[in-house]
């Protein structure tokens, strides 16, 4: 990775959490090292091996990090994945992909609707990009809250941007900056006390160019494997869809991760 793509992946990871710390200091998670840096953030750190199929057939390295912070009027979920892996073609050298998404959930009334913002920055150098970011805004409402089972769903627009846009896209005059719609579905099952299950899936449909859209998907089975709190294992996949990208247009990632919560 390029030495300013790290120092924006890192800046984004440290900087997003600072500025949404939380201002009651008597929530349940205390903060890193005795501050108060992200106290009552929910925080997870995990290594493991995943594989793909789609622009690569390969066994990647995969390291993340993630947050989640949650009270009554606000709802902030960090997470960022970084991939390595060694491409099976030659001269192509390592496969590089990361994202950092920042999501903002806003509930300005006593109810089950809130006002959603979406951050997220991409960098994938087997794309016809190297780099994209996107931001969205938008409204949601909480369909399903049960001690078990949450289900939101969102409506929204956004735009995105690409870097280093090459011809690989099927319709040669792709603008690097288009307006979205963004649709959001999302739910959280708390299958036992130990194992929960999380998936999210968001529809990104080309204003400029309709019906071209973008589809990113994933799920994620989670268990602890030690005191709650502590040692986990997680079986997941991610999956993104574009239509406008030539040859495949699936990007498929699954993976086996350990990690810790703290």
């Amino acid at each position: 990775m390029q030495p300013r793509v790290l120092s924006i992946i890192l800046f984004l990871a440290v900087l997003i959490p600072v500025v949404a710390v939380a201002d009651d200091e008597t929530l349940q998670n205390p903060g890193i090292f005795g501050t108060s840096f992200l106290t009552g953030w929910t925080r997870s750190v995990g290594v493991g091996i995943s594989g793909s199929e789609g622009t690569t057939d390969e066994v990647k390295v995969i390291a993340d990090a993630k947050g989640e912070f949650a009270d009554e009027i606000h709802r902030r979920k960090l997470t960022s994945q970084f991939y390595l892996s060694k491409v099976d073609v030659e001269d192509e050298g390592a496969d590089r992909k990361a994202f950092i998404e920042y999501e903002e959930n806003l509930k300005p009334f006593a109810n089950h609707f809130f006002v959603l913002g979406i951050g997220r920055f991409d960098h994938d150098r087997l794309e016809a990009w190297d780099y994209r970011v996107s931001f969205s805004l938008g409204v949601g409402s909480e369909l399903v809250t049960t001690e078990q089972i949450t289900i939101r769903a969102s409506v929204g627009a956004g735009v995105n941007h690409v870097w280093q846009l090459d011809d690989s896209y099927d319709k040669k005059s792709a603008s690097p900056t288009s307006p979205e719609g963004v649709v959001r579905l999302s739910g959280e099952y708390a299958i036992l006390e130990d194992v929960t299950f999380e998936t999210t899936h968001t529809y990104y449909p080309n204003f400029d160019d309709s019906p071209e859209f973008r589809l990113i998907s994933d799920a994620e089975f989670k268990a602890d494997i030690g005191e709650k709190g502590g040692l986990t294992t997680s079986v997941g996949v991610t999956n993104e869809y574009d239509s406008l990208a030539a040859g495949e247009n699936n990007d498929l990632t699954y993976y086996l991760r350990l990690g810790y919560d703290f």
